[in-house]
């Protein structure tokens, strides 16, 4: 019926299915933090499922922009087919569109409306369901969280479960992706913040191997630090393993020099001198 000759009939069709009520689709989540996955309900989508790439990159920039509303289909043709003919992207857009669809509902028929995908006019975005989640959306309302916590203990937690929701850089398979890039780095920076005040709290306990362990952690992201490199040499001085502080000293200095050709500072070579003179 959907076919039929008499565009009136195929009118009503496609009304009739529009109105149709439809299951209750499962909800969508997505991980954008390191390597991108997505689950639909229990089912992972696998790797193999996404038949277009334009398809998965309009569904990461849709997914990662959710929250400021719909976007409008001349941006996401740009971003898909940047300085191309709008004509021809516009027919490629709706091809990717169809992609994408099918990837999330494979099982979807002509005609019905996709749980997901939102259209307003020429616009888009993705609903997640009622009960999906979005780990960048997690990571910066935990965040939120602790910073308005009055109690320390209490916003250290929340500090600590962003922490472990940041298994690694905003879609990092999206290295020259250039739209992902100031992302990137502000939840790259957020991290680091968020690793900054664990030390310090810690710090302030006395907890120095909770304080290593998270300088560790800092320089795995930002290993030039070099106020976290002293940091570090002042934890280990202070637990009386002064074999890792000229480690610690040694190694950052190594590794400045094979990459750099420089030396640390003067303020990190004096306070190393301080630290194995006491």
């Amino acid at each position: 019926m959907q076919n039929h000759q008499n565009r009136n009939i195929r009118a009503v069709v496609k009304t009739l299915l529009e109105q149709m009520p439809q299951p209750l689709a499962p909800s969508l989540h997505a991980s954008l933090l390191g390597r991108f996955e997505l689950s639909v309900g229990e089912l992972v989508v696998k790797e193999s499922s996404w038949t277009s790439k334009k398809a998965r990159t309009l569904f990461k920039y849709l997914v990662a922009r959710r929250q400021r509303g719909y976007v409008e289909k001349e941006v996401l043709m740009e971003l898909l087919w940047p300085g191309e003919d709008p004509q021809r992207s516009a027919l490629r857009f709706h091809v990717a569109l169809a992609a994408l669809r099918k990837t999330l509902e494979p099982s979807i028929q002509k005609g019905v409306k996709s749980a997901y995908i939102k259209r307003s006019g020429s616009a888009y975005r993705i609903d997640i369901g009622s009960n999906g989640a979005i780990d960048t959306e997690e990571f910066n309302g935990v965040i939120e969280l602790a910073e308005r916590e009055p109690d320390m203990d209490r916003a250290v937690r929340h500090y600590k479960r962003a922490e472990t929701l940041y298994r690694g850089d905003f879609l990092e398979e999206d290295i020259y992706e250039d739209w992902c890039e100031e992302e990137r780095d502000r939840l790259r920076q957020k991290y680091l913040s968020v690793l900054e005040k664990i030390v310090s709290y810690h710090e302030r306990r006395r907890e120095y191997a909770e304080c290593i362990a998270y300088c560790h952690k800092y320089l795995r992201i930002d290993r030039y630090s070099e106020t976290i490199t002293r940091r570090l040499m002042q934890y280990f001085a202070s637990s009386g393993n002064m074999v890792m502080v000229k480690k610690t000293y040694d190694s950052f200095n190594s590794m400045l020099d094979s990459e750099l050709e420089c030396r640390a500072s003067e303020e990190t070579h004096d306070l190393f001198l301080q630290l194995v003179s006491h």
